[in-house]
C-alpha cells in the first residue's frame, strides 16, 4: 500500500468509527461513544486527516452538549470550525457554525445569532438553498 492507499483508508475507517460513536452517544452509551471517538480523532490526526479530525472533534462536542458539558463543547466545536476553515471544508464548516449557534442560543443568544448568521452566508455561497432556510429558521427562532 502507498501513502495514499493508506490516508484513505485510515479515513474510511475514521468514518465508520465516528458513525458508531454517534450511535452509541443517541443510544446513551457515552463511556464507549467516547472511545470510539477518541480512536477515531488519533487514526485521523497519524494521517493528517484534517476533515477526520474535525469530524471527530464535532462528534465530541456533540456528546459533551448532549451531556450538559456545554464549556467543553464549545472547545471541540471551537476546534472542529477552525480545522474545517483550514481544510478548505465548507460544507462541514456551515455545519459546525449551527452547532455553535444551538449550543450558544441558551446562553448567549448574539453570539448564537453570529453563528447562525455565518451559517446562512456560507450555505448560501455553496447554493444549499435547502440547508439555508434551515439556519434561516434558527436565526428566526434563536
Amino acid at each position: 500500500m502507498d501513502f495514499d492507499s493508506d490516508v484513505k483508508a485510515g479515513s474510511a475507517k475514521v468514518s465508520s468509527l465516528l458513525r458508531q460513536a454517534r450511535e452509541l452517544s443517541v443510544h446513551g452509551n457515552e463511556a464507549k461513544a467516547r472511545r470510539f471517538f477518541d480512536e477515531a480523532l488519533a487514526l485521523a490526526e497519524a494521517n493528517a486527516d484534517l476533515l477526520g479530525k474535525g469530524n471527530a472533534l464535532k462528534g465530541r462536542g456533540f456528546q459533551d452538549a448532549l451531556a450538559g458539558r456545554h464549556a467543553e463543547a464549545r472547545l471541540a466545536y471551537d476546534e472542529a470550525l477552525a480545522l474545517f476553515r483550514q481544510g478548505g471544508h465548507r460544507v462541514q464548516e456551515a455545519n459546525a457554525l449551527m452547532a455553535l449557534g444551538n449550543l450558544q442560543k441558551h446562553a448567549d443568544k448574539n453570539d448564537a445569532k453570529q453563528f447562525f448568521e455565518q451559517a446562512v452566508q456560507t450555505f448560501r455561497a455553496l447554493g444549499m438553498s435547502e440547508y439555508e432556510n434551515f439556519a434561516r429558521a434558527a436565526l428566526r427562532d434563536g
